[in-house]
């Protein structure tokens, strides 16, 4: 990288820059987590062939992650717990949906039947061969049920407005990281002022489960020295970070 020079290099102080209007140059973050891309030979690591010919230094713009995989994920995993173990566990404690009876019926003297089946006594059934529950018991698991349903659809649509959104904020040449929920205004989790010696930090992380199986994640952080870096949410692929700060790549493995 010495040597190099990368899009801030020579561009004009803050107070001679000029300022385009965000809404003619916002850009769509890619919902895919792409594969790290090699730089060739003929194009060197950090180069200004990384980025569009239009690009422009203090351009304010902002990109967003895409919310359909993590929404897809929150509808899947929340109708298999709902729909499985938690709906079988309520049942069991709150008898939601009584039990009929697959045997012979056996009166008691209280009124009531028992069901024998096989070496099994079951109790306790009306005439009809069906499982006699408490009311109030009942009615309780039913409410707990609506409940879950409701915790479902409020994690569905956190899932689907929660977003990351990186803003360049122009002239002050300084990228923000904000977040949002539930369509409310955005909150700023993070920022970095470029220098000329600024960079996009691509680095490796490994994970292996129970079973040996190893998994490779793809991470970037913003780096300026004498500052925090600041690290980019997984969402942002590689040339969007790259058209999007206009900085050089270093791939730290």
């Amino acid at each position: 990288m010495d040597g190099e020079n990368n899009f801030w290099d020579g561009v004009q102080s803050d107070a001679e820059s000029s300022t385009v209007p965000p809404e003619n140059v916002s850009l769509e973050a890619s919902g895919s987590n792409e594969t790290t891309m090699p730089i060739s030979a003929s194009t060197p690591e950090g180069s200004p062939k990384d980025v569009t010919d239009d690009f422009i230094p203090h351009e304010p713009r902002e990109i967003v992650t895409s919310v359909l995989a993590q929404t897809i994920i929150a509808v899947i995993v929340g109708a298999i717990l709902i729909g499985g173990p938690a709906t079988d566990l309520v049942d069991e404690f709150f008898n939601i949906f009584p039990m009929e009876c697959d045997g012979e019926l056996v009166e008691s003297d209280d009124g009531t039947y028992l069901c024998q089946t096989d070496d099994l006594m079951l109790e306790i059934f009306d005439e009809n061969g069906q499982e006699i529950v408490d009311a109030t018991r009942q009615m309780a698991g039913v409410a707990i049920m609506v409940s879950m349903g409701l915790l479902y659809i409020l994690g569905v649509y956190a899932a689907y407005t929660k977003k990351t959104h990186l803003a360049h904020l122009g002239s002050e040449n300084t990228i923000v990281l904000n977040s949002s929920w539930f369509n409310k205004p955005a909150k700023e989790k993070g920022r970095i002022h470029l220098m000329p010696t600024s960079y996009l930090r691509e680095y490796i992380t490994r994970s292996t489960d129970s079973e040996g199986k190893t998994t490779t994640y793809t991470n970037y952080k913003i780096c300026t020295p004498d500052q925090p870096s600041l690290s980019v949410p997984s969402g942002f692929s590689r040339r969007k970070l790259v058209e999007f700060t206009g900085l050089p790549v270093r791939r730290d493995y």
